[in-house]
């Protein structure tokens, strides 16, 4: 069933995740919603707009050496070729022409940015606070639009999707899906009878569109933008992977499938290989492995401080300067791999590094903080480690790419 959640609490002042679900917050979304029921919660109509804005579109056009496919202009339920709206200029690279593209959007064409969480910080933010309450990666896409007359098919997507709408406003029909748990290949009938929610989404509104759940928007005469953050809820099939893996040394699974032996050995063969079927997944823990896999296997972020991260000594000249783990859920369990006589190995982005085990401490405190200053990162670790020792493991885990000093990042939507 659509529920829908007034908000009551005026603009927002930062975007935890609770703040993102507000009034109830994001354990009930989780609970109550996730991977079930579509959600629609209104909101003030600034609640987002410190995530994205028309200048942010504007400079991303001019300056962001943004092309096709990574910028689309789509028209009905087709992106339409970057020759209609791009050159190869002088310089050997693509180059948007201003007129072309703008009299395609005039005319109802939709305009997209993928992975924008990875083109502006405070998108990347917001991916990053999600990404915590759902243990799993996120990424964004920004759409723009104007008056279009054209009548779009309703389309589906084999993820789940938040819709929060920054400025302008939208019309929104969602329908149930026509088929259980759907998957990318699939070819499913559209769906038949009126929408299970239809309404006007608004600037500062958040809808949630869960996977296979069939929408179609239309615009309302006058500009829209809204972001699409997207994320694969862990299934069944990962499950299957992981056991994969873990069969792979039993015996059975390596040898030769006896395809020319007796009806009664090929039985016997299938026998033992259900069995170690059925002991491995009955082995604890395989749904918190399933998770651990997907984590481990996810990219790190990006973030550079030059030009101080580059000199022999990386730390900014500063203790204000904001410590950001690089691994993208970092917990002390997820990141230390072995042990030793006085050292940890630790797994990133496919290179084990090396560190002395006394930078245990450091990094209970960074996985524990929410992206600390220098200088709180000195007021929580100096009972038990000297400043010197302190820098000097920052300092390591910054060269060897876990951790980034950065400007502190102002996450609000006033």
């Amino acid at each position: 069933m659509l529920t829908t959640r007034p908000d009551t609490h005026g603009e927002l002042v930062r975007l935890d995740s609770d703040s993102i679900f507000q009034p109830d917050g994001v354990q009930l979304f989780l609970t109550e919603a996730l991977g079930r029921n579509a959600l629609y919660i209104p909101g003030e109509a600034a609640k987002f707009r410190g995530l994205v804005s028309w200048q942010k579109v504007n400079r991303l056009l001019a300056y962001g050496g943004l092309t096709y496919p990574r910028l689309r202009v789509i028209q009905g339920n087709q992106a339409l070729s970057p020759d209609a709206y791009s050159r190869i200029g002088r310089s050997g690279y693509a180059r948007l022409l201003v007129a072309e593209l703008t009299a395609l959007l005039r005319d109802g064409a939709l305009l997209a940015i993928d992975a924008i969480d990875q083109l502006d910080e405070q998108v990347a933010e917001l991916c990053r606070t999600l990404e915590k309450a759902l243990g799993i990666p996120v990424t964004a896409e920004l759409y723009g639009s104007w008056p279009d007359s054209s009548v779009r098919p309703p389309l589906w997507d084999d993820n789940e999707t938040l819709l929060f709408q920054v400025e302008g406003k939208k019309q929104w029909s969602l329908y149930e899906p026509t088929a259980y748990y759907p998957m990318a290949e699939m070819e499913l009938p559209e769906p038949q009878g009126p929408p299970r929610w239809h309404g006007v989404v608004q600037a500062g509104d958040l809808v949630y569109i869960p996977r296979g759940w069939w929408y179609r928007d239309s615009a309302l005469g006058e500009p829209s933008l809204y972001l699409a953050v997207r994320f694969a809820n862990p299934r069944g099939f990962d499950i299957v992977l992981r056991l994969g893996e873990s069969l792979r040394r039993k015996e059975v699974v390596k040898m030769d499938i006896p395809r020319f032996r007796t009806a009664d050995r090929q039985s016997r063969y299938m026998t033992t290989l259900q069995q170690e079927v059925i002991n491995a997944i009955t082995l604890p823990g395989i749904f918190k492995g399933v998770l651990d896999d997907i984590q481990k296997s996810s990219e790190p972020l990006v973030e550079f401080n030059l030009p101080w991260n580059v000199q022999s000594d990386p730390l900014p000249p500063s203790a204000d300067y904001q410590l950001v783990m690089l691994s993208r859920f970092s917990t002390i369990e997820s990141l230390i791999q072995r042990r030793g006589n006085g050292w940890i190995d630790i797994l990133h982005n496919g290179h084990t590094l090396r560190f002395d085990d006394q930078i245990t401490r450091i990094l209970e405190r960074l996985c524990k903080l929410p992206i600390p200053t220098l200088c709180d990162l000195l007021e929580e670790c100096r009972t038990y480690l000297s400043e010197e020792r302190i820098l000097g493991h920052v300092s390591d885990l910054i060269s060897k790419g876990l951790l980034s000093a950065r400007v502190p990042v102002k996450n609000n939507a006033s």
